[in-house]
């Protein structure tokens, strides 16, 4: 039986490897479209319970407040997840505010890695001239370890709009993340994350406005940097720290 105050929904890192998605490295939508209470809008855009917007990311104990979107940011990378927790209901004070719903991501990490080094490269190919590579890597020692992926995309369907003709709809998204931990004595435990996007893409056209010549074009980055520190004060307690910076930016081209 599990003590929990909220109402979520556990996923492990073999699940998130099997649901399938068009791009692998901007899959995290679809993973959050399995879950009861998200619903899709046009472009990818999602929805929970009839909120706007109002879901909240928490990487590594950060908040992420901002709409991690393909429509105004940058997609997180599943290939950087260990598990994830999506809590729809009861939302805890920890959190903040009143997000509709919070998505609680571990990282992976490559602390007990039994080799030095170890990885893998993905290369994904499909229709509208859709392009993907990607790779992972991990290794370390029993009081040290890194972990670093990253991924990069191109399509002629970046978003999914709602006209059939998908007008004025290439794009490309690219994102780098890594996580280096050290085990100070048997009691602490000494992280640092780093990780960074771009997309580059069209905004959809409908057909007034393609026949209009419209061209406009959307630019975003995002940067984060996280130095976290536990330390277990017995074997029911923790004590957990963190300073961390989230920088992004938005900027639309007109015709």
């Amino acid at each position: 039986v599990e003590a929990h105050p909220s109402a979520h929904l556990d996923i492990d890192q073999s699940t998130i490897e099997k649901i399938p998605t068009a791009v692998q490295s901007r899959a995290m939508e679809s993973i959050l479209l399995t879950t009861p209470g998200f619903i899709q809008d046009e472009n990818g855009r999602f929805h929970f319970r009839g909120s706007h917007g109002q879901v909240m990311y928490v990487v590594d104990g950060v908040p992420i407040t901002d709409q991690v979107q393909s429509t105004f940011s940058n997609s997180l990378d599943p290939s950087q997840v260990q598990s994830m927790e999506v809590i729809t209901g009861g939302v805890s004070a920890e959190y903040g505010g009143k997000p509709a719903a919070v998505v609680n991501l571990t990282s992976k990490s490559g602390l007990g890695s039994t080799q030095p080094i170890q990885g893998d490269v993905s290369l994904g190919l499909s229709r509208f001239d859709t392009r993907e590579l990607g790779f992972s890597g991990r290794g370390g020692t029993a009081a040290f370890g890194y972990f670093v992926s990253g991924g990069a995309s191109e399509s002629d369907r970046f978003l999914d709009p709602v006209n059939v003709e998908n007008l004025h709809n290439h794009g490309t998204t690219g994102r780098i993340s890594s996580r280096f931990d050290w085990l100070l004595g048997t009691s602490d435990v000494l992280r640092f994350s780093a990780s960074g996007g771009a997309t580059d893409r069209d905004v959809v056209n409908l057909a007034s406005q393609q026949a209009a010549g419209m061209n406009q074009t959307a630019h975003n980055t995002d940067t984060n940097l996280n130095l976290g520190w536990t330390h277990l004060l017995d074997a029911n307690r923790s004590l957990d720290a963190a300073i961390f910076y989230r920088g992004s930016t938005s900027r639309l081209d007109p015709t």
